[in-house]
């Protein structure tokens, strides 16, 4: 049973290599299912990126999205180690936020509000980071804010909403 996808090898290679060993074949049809992103991609926007860009485009953009991935995960590691504690916010975190690049900054973050259990988007990260640097507020998912208080960035709940009555 195959559970990621082989990214690195063409459709046909896979195809090929499944018809080799005679292994089973199971069709998963939420990959027709054009009300989810990836398979609009793949059925729409690959095709139209082919026509305009020429076939070796698919491999193109492998290429670049495993390259991408390596430099993701060196940064993150680096943000990691200059910026966190064994994987905690130190006192100083906001300051320091502000003393680094924003790319190193952003991943050290998102590594400490992934450890809070928090669901990560891009914009979120980006509330953070700036609320980080303004000594703010911003608000997360689940009732919750990233707040900094006391030099210190903090995972709190939020206050209970006031609800007009009539």
């Amino acid at each position: 049973l195959v559970i990621r996808p082989l990214l690195f090898l063409t459709r046909a290679q896979v195809e090929a290599y499944v018809a080799a060993l005679a292994l089973p074949v199971a069709h998963d049809a939420m990959n027709d299912d054009e009300r989810f992103l990836r398979t609009r991609v793949r059925k729409q926007v690959l095709p139209a990126l082919t026509a305009a860009a020429g076939p070796g485009v698919e491999r193109a953009l492998a290429r670049f999205a495993a390259l991408a991935a390596e430099d993701d995960a060196e940064l993150t590691r680096q943000a990691s180690r200059a910026l966190l504690t064994d994987g905690a916010m130190p006192a100083h975190f906001p300051a320091e936020l502000a003393a680094n690049p924003r790319p190193l900054a952003r991943r050290a973050l998102a590594v400490w509000l992934a450890a809070q259990g928090v669901e990560l988007t891009a914009d979120l990260i980006g509330d953070c980071l700036r609320a980080a640097r303004d000594r703010g507020v911003a608000t997360l998912p689940g009732d919750r804010l990233f707040a900094c208080k006391d030099g210190r960035g903090l995972v709190v709940a939020a206050p209970p909403r006031l609800h007009a009555t009539s």
